[in-house]
């Protein structure tokens, strides 16, 4: 499998404090069957980052000590970028990063309010940069009202769900609705966003086969193997066919 959001570089963001935390988690994602990951730290919002040299410095650290540790994972550059009205002059400056350098761009909405973004997806693929909207599922005003993302879809952007949600790490509200979005035919991608070894591990695995159990095992390629690696070669994504959405198990429901 390959992973297109992961927060792996050490003392960026919240995720590995140092390089000792930092490789245990890439060796737990390569025990959980992942032989490629995009780093994306957060990028704007209260992190910053807003530079791209320091993360690239650190995902080519971050290889070299896995090589040299014999770890058989290559780690490749990218951001997930806050939403954020400089989002386009930053791209300009190549200020932000895309996943691996492709033409997809991993998005965070903001958490506290549903902003219409449509003239932003809009004016990005002018731009032929595509927006994936991170972790689709744990946005409050996803789960907790009647609001619906199929707006973003239908502008243009892709669905990334999150493979400890599926699990039901987050609760079930929130597995709850992961299952629904990807009952809906709605997600594109599943990828862990792993922070650490404990509560935010990479889950994929466990993720692939509920979904293979629930939905098929053409499925589960497509989300976790497939589109994946189409993200990682800038290739256009395959999109899960309607019809995956009626072999749905209603445990999920």
């Amino acid at each position: 499998m390959i992973d297109i959001h992961a927060h792996i570089l050490p003392d960026i963001d919240d995720g590995p404090k140092d390089w000792v935390e930092s490789e245990a988690l890439c060796c737990a994602m390569v025990s959980d069957g992942i032989t490629d990951v995009i780093a994306t730290p957060h990028q704007l919002g209260r992190f910053g980052n807003e530079s791209c040299q320091p993360i690239r410095q650190k995902v080519d650290e971050l290889n070299q000590k896995l090589k040299d540790s014999s770890v058989a994972l290559t780690v490749h550059a990218g951001a997930e970028v806050r939403l954020d009205e400089r989002i386009e002059s930053l791209l300009d400056e190549e200020k932000i990063l895309t996943l691996a350098g492709s033409k997809y761009l991993l998005l965070e909405l903001l958490p506290e309010i549903a902003l219409d973004i449509t003239p932003l997806i809009g004016r990005l693929l002018s731009r032929e940069i595509i927006p994936i909207i991170a972790h689709v599922e744990r946005y409050p005003y996803y789960i907790n009202s009647s609001k619906s993302p199929d707006v973003l879809s239908e502008a243009g952007a892709y669905f990334q769900v999150t493979a400890s949600s599926l699990v039901g790490t987050f609760g079930s509200s929130v597995q709850a609705v992961a299952w629904h979005f990807l009952r809906d035919g709605n997600v594109a991608v599943v990828a862990s966003d792993a922070h650490d070894t404990d509560y935010r591990n990479p889950q994929m695995t466990r993720a692939y086969e509920m979904i293979q159990h629930n939905m098929g095992v053409e499925l589960a390629d497509i989300l976790c193997c497939q589109n994946p690696r189409c993200i990682l070669n800038s290739e256009p994504l395959i999109t899960p066919d309607q019809t995956f959405s009626s072999t749905a198990n209603t445990f999920f429901s």
